[in-house]
């Protein structure tokens, strides 16, 4: 057989890849314009789905809130009802480090047994977040799988960086508006406060100027008091 030829099976795996990264391409049009938890959710769906993970799972940190958000999915031969942050605990021993970890064998940390574990940083530096999928397959992840767990995590973490940039923009727009909205409530209670008190003056001033008025009255009627009823020795 000559040095460069493929077996059948060589040929279907490469194709098959071939067809994962296309399909793995394609994934931004489906979560163009959402927000992260489509971008996580499409992102577990289409791996899962695709290279056939027994689970997979995403944690992104948000700067704006104190806890990250996370999202987990499962093939169906496992517990569907196992909520992210528990999949998240028990991940994480291999999420404190940062870095890309690929084809690790692990116990599994929701069931029996062994799985090959890939933990990919989501964006540079101090990252996004990260994205974990594990399979039983002790041959997971082969060469052309790790490509296209590669390309999918670098184009969630390029759609996540937009989405906090276009956050962040937003809030840096609304600050403005927000200020004015606070400046001109801060006017009116003191433009409220201010009219209540004049108010309270006017109301004040007329009340003490009837008093004046019943006092002079009764002032003026002393002196016809006296000379109705004179002193008699």
């Amino acid at each position: 057989m000559p040095a460069n030829s493929e077996t059948p099976s060589e040929v279907q795996r490469l194709r098959r890849g071939i067809n994962d990264l296309v399909a793995v391409l394609a994934v931004p049009f489906m979560w163009s314009g959402g927000g992260a938890s489509l971008i996580a959710a499409t992102l577990l769906d289409v791996l899962v789905r695709l290279l056939r993970l027994d689970f997979a799972y995403v944690r992104v940190s948000d700067s704006t809130e104190g806890s990250p958000h996370e999202w987990a999915r499962f093939s169906d031969g496992m517990d569907q009802s196992i909520p992210a942050h528990e999949v998240g605990e028990a991940l994480r021993p291999f999420l404190a480090d940062k870095a890309k970890t690929v084809g690790l064998r692990v116990a599994t940390p929701l069931a029996e047994g062994t799985v090959s574990i890939g933990v990919f940083p989501l964006g540079l530096s101090e990252g996004l977040g990260q994205c974990v999928v594990c399979s039983v397959r002790t041959d997971f992840p082969t060469d052309i799988e790790a490509l296209v767990l590669q390309v999918a995590t670098n184009q969630a973490a390029m759609a996540l960086q937009e989405v906090g940039n276009i956050g962040r923009q937003r809030r840096s727009a609304e600050e403005p508006e927000r200020r004015v909205v606070e400046r001109t409530q801060e006017l009116t209670a003191a433009n409220e406060a201010l009219q209540r008190e004049a108010m309270e003056r006017a109301r004040s001033e007329e009340a003490l100027a009837e008093t004046e008025d019943r006092l002079r009255r009764m002032a003026d009627c002393i002196p016809e008091v006296i000379w109705i009823n004179p002193h008699n020795s």
